[in-house]
């Protein structure tokens, strides 16, 4: 099993840490990226530490206070672009670690690769080139760009976009605003972090491979 977890906080990563240490303690043989070492070392579990990376985001938390302000929803345009350098810098982490390049340069086999969908998408980019098959995992609600592929119903007449305050019963020019916001996380996230996340792939691991957008509804 590889594991690849590039996000730098430590909330998400609990999340996932008692599924991970149990199926090692099942004898899975784990394959695990991130910048949480396990506290009791174990001989089926083979970490790959992110923490030392020169070029990480150094943000292990995101402050989303502005979104509760008056000004909120005028900041989210802003703030769209500060959470996208911590998703471009995670994935510029993880593909310049030396041994997830040797990962990907011998096509180490495995018989799954396990990824948070959160910020970034370059874990699905690595388990394409390994040809893998991949689970996403979650830690929390689902990002505004995350429904589709899992073929989750959305419709912003009535769920709330994640970063908007909103419950299910909108007035109608809440469920404009909801509308307006839900197309335009979507489309920032596929035109502007999916872009440069794969420039960032296609130049670390030096493979080409098909736009992250369709690798993520596949």
């Amino acid at each position: 099993i590889l594991g690849l977890f590039p996000y730098e906080g430590r909330s998400h990563y609990d999340v996932f840490e008692p599924l991970l240490n149990k199926l090692a303690r099942d004898g899975h043989d784990m394959t695990i990226a991130s910048h949480f070492p396990p506290k009791i070392p174990m001989d089926n579990w083979y970490q790959i530490n992110l923490s030392n990376s020169k070029n990480k985001s150094g943000k292990e938390i995101i402050d989303m206070t502005s979104f509760d302000s008056s000004l909120g929803r005028f900041l989210h345009v802003w703030d769209t672009f500060s959470i996208a350098e911590i998703s471009i810098a995670t994935c510029d982490t993880m593909t310049l670690n030396p041994k997830v390049k040797s990962i990907v340069d011998t096509k180490q086999k495995f018989d799954i690769v396990l990824t948070e969908q959160f910020l970034s998408d370059c874990g699905l980019a690595i388990a394409h080139i390994l040809d893998c098959p991949v689970i996403g995992l979650q830690s929390h609600a689902m990002m505004p760009w995350t429904h589709d592929r899992f073929d989750q119903p959305n419709n912003p007449a009535y769920v709330p976009t994640l970063l908007l305050k909103y419950g299910s019963h909108m007035s109608f020019l809440e469920r404009v605003e909801n509308t307006l916001f839900d197309i335009y996380y979507k489309l920032f996230y596929e035109l502007y972090v999916l872009k440069r996340e794969q420039a960032i792939v296609e130049k670390n691991l030096n493979h080409s491979i098909p736009p992250l957008g369709d690798i993520a509804k596949n």
